[in-house]
């Protein structure tokens, strides 16, 4: 018997330092040997599924059923397995059959929450892991599943009161301390989720998870030289990833190291030539001029007077303001002129700043003024600013609407840069749009052919964004649809963050107006400055300075007058993409 329990602990030593082969051939040596605990059964399954051998795993936990039947571990360890494989079925029997001979196993109603899951039954599951808690109240993992479930139900309060109270349990359970971690950076409780990482990184200092989230993290709050050394520690120390080098290149982009940026972005590309992310940003980077854009968004003058107008009712005597995206400086001058007491207003491309500083003196607001060559969520509250600011007007909108980055922007401002409460202009924003035939937009698609001979290769150097911007007005087509709103945006109380690959998504019907086949969607946006002025983009509307934006349509579609049209309209933080059904 010594001689067993011996080799026992050291087949678990062995399994227990990843030493799977070894830990392997000692657990089957026991079962040879005659070993009475049942519990090397479970045991040598685990240490043959961690080593991929999931089918032996399954007819070694069989084969020990039918020896000991009335063996609740053992029937555990088979339904998890089955359950690894996607069986739900031979999973769920099992553990039904085991819950009726033992209606109080906290294991078993642990485990059928898990099917539950993979049933995508969240309120089933909530039951199933409140039953385990309720026969075992320090089953750490089934609080930690309870709340990573109420989470996905959007009951945010509920998850943090349970992965607070695992920790409670068990200080070092890091999943706990990750996944509260993650949901404050999605909230932007970013002090909150360096705090929960910092946890993770006290027990596990090579945690890379939390070292990529804390990078994440000290990114959004503008302290990007301290993100990028998070994101190289990592990339020094494992195998480069797609992922990674993704975010050492957007780190160096918000640096205004954009020669390094390419360097990386172009690894990325080497690793997986589809990333649209490194795609978009290389392209932009190769088509990136000080072009007539500002001259263009000067000479529009509603524009210009719509901003004036709602600044004058909005703007108080006293006020102190943020300026995303300086340009000439007219917003931020147009605030000095209602009496605003200060203004800190930001420009990215130095040559502008530089030129913005002088044309604000010209007009002597100097003293009211302070500009920045930074990107907005560089700017912190007690160094650049020293206080947070009461309003904030802002221009940084492209035909699209959200090309520029307003949403990003935005959402660094309310978390980091704005009182609570604090008044913006504009306030928010419609889409509208209108489906259309065109030969001529079918062909400012990606170069293909041309007058007969295959010009694709010329094709590289287009940007290569999800849309184009055209003057609607100036180009031969045909409306099939009447205008319609796919999207609207509430500056104040912005969407949930997302990301392109995975974009918040919802669909829309459109009713044809008209026979013909649809080769494109033509958007714009209505700019509601305040509660009482709304000025368009759209085809000859008041603000010429944007045009409107066109996405063709991969493969145009027949329709008729009367037709109902589904498309699904998916939106991330600096794009708006549709797709017809």
């Amino acid at each position: 018997m010594q001689a067993i329990n011996s080799k026992l602990q050291q087949a678990i030593q062995f399994h227990q330092s990843g030493q799977l082969n070894e830990a392997e051939k000692l657990y089957k040596e026991l079962i040879t040997e005659g070993n009475p605990d049942t519990s090397v059964y479970s045991s040598l399954s685990a240490a043959l599924s961690q080593q991929g051998k999931i089918d032996e795993a399954i007819e070694l936990l069989k084969s020990a059923s039918n020896e000991f039947p009335n063996d609740t571990e053992i029937t555990l360890a088979l339904s998890q397995a089955y359950l690894s494989t996607g069986d739900i079925v031979n999973s769920k029997q099992l553990i039904n059959s085991l819950l009726l001979r033992f209606p109080s196993l906290g294991n078993a109603h642990y485990l059928l929450g898990n099917i539950h899951i993979q049933e995508n039954n969240k309120d089933q599951a909530i039951l199933s892991f409140e039953k385990a808690i309720e026969s075992l109240p320090q089953f750490v993992e089934a609080h930690y599943s309870l709340g990573v479930v109420l989470s996905q139900k959007g009951e945010n309060e509920k998850a943090i009161e349970k992965w607070e109270h695992t920790i409670k349990l068990a200080p070092n359970f890091l999943p706990s301390w990750l996944n509260l971690g993650s949901l404050a950076m999605d909230q932007s409780r970013f002090e909150d989720a360096i705090r929960y990482l910092d946890q993770v990184l006290s027990f596990d200092p090579e945690h890379f998870s939390a070292i990529k989230m804390k990078g994440m993290t000290l990114h959004a709050m503008g302290e990007i030289d301290d993100a990028l050394e998070l994101y190289l520690k990592i990339h020094n120390k494992k195998k480069p990833s797609e992922e990674i080098i993704t975010l050492i290149a957007n780190a160096n982009r918000d640096l205004d190291r954009f020669e390094e940026a390419g360097k990386f972005y172009n690894q990325v590309l080497d690793i997986n030539p589809n990333n649209s992310i490194a795609k978009e940003n290389i392209e932009k980077f190769e088509s990136k001029r000080i072009d007539g854009w500002l001259m263009s968004m000067l000479a529009d003058l509603k524009r210009n007077d719509g901003y004036a107008e709602s600044i004058k009712r909005t703007i108080q005597r006293g006020d102190t303001v943020l300026d995303i995206g300086t340009g000439s400086g007219l917003l931020s001058m147009m605030c000095a002129r209602e009496g605003a007491k200060k203004i800190y207003t930001c420009e990215t491309i130095k040559v502008i700043a530089d030129v913005a500083k002088v044309i604000i003196a010209d007009n002597n607001y100097q003293e009211q003024i302070e500009v920045f060559h930074a990107k907005s969520n560089k700017l912190k509250i007690g160094r650049e600013i020293p206080q947070k600011v009461d309003a904030l007007v802002s221009e940084i909108f492209d035909a699209g609407l959200l090309g520029e980055g307003v949403l990003p922007s935005l959402r660094h401002a309310q978390a980091n840069l704005l009182k609570e409460g604090a008044k913006i202009i504009p306030a928010a924003a419609d889409i509208k749009a209108v489906l259309v035939q065109s030969n001529h937009l079918k062909k400012t698609g990606k170069i293909k052919e041309v007058s007969g001979f295959d010009l694709s290769s010329f094709g590289k150097f287009q940007v290569d964004d999800s849309y184009k911007t055209i003057v609607l007005s100036n180009i031969p087509h045909l409306k099939l649809s009447d205008e319609f709103k796919p999207l609207s945006i509430d500056f104040h109380n912005l969407p949930k963050a997302t990301s392109p690959q995975s974009p918040n998504v919802h669909t829309i019907n459109v009713e044809i107006t008209t026979d013909g086949e649809i080769d494109a969607v033509v958007f714009w946006f209505d700019l509601h400055f305040d509660d009482e002025l709304t000025l368009s983009s759209g085809p000859e509307k008041e603000m010429i300075h944007w045009g409107q934006a066109v996405e063709c349509f991969d493969k145009p579609r027949k329709v008729k007058a009367g037709d109902i049209i589904s498309l699904t309209v998916e939106q991330s933080e600096t794009n708006v993409v549709f797709k017809h059904l």
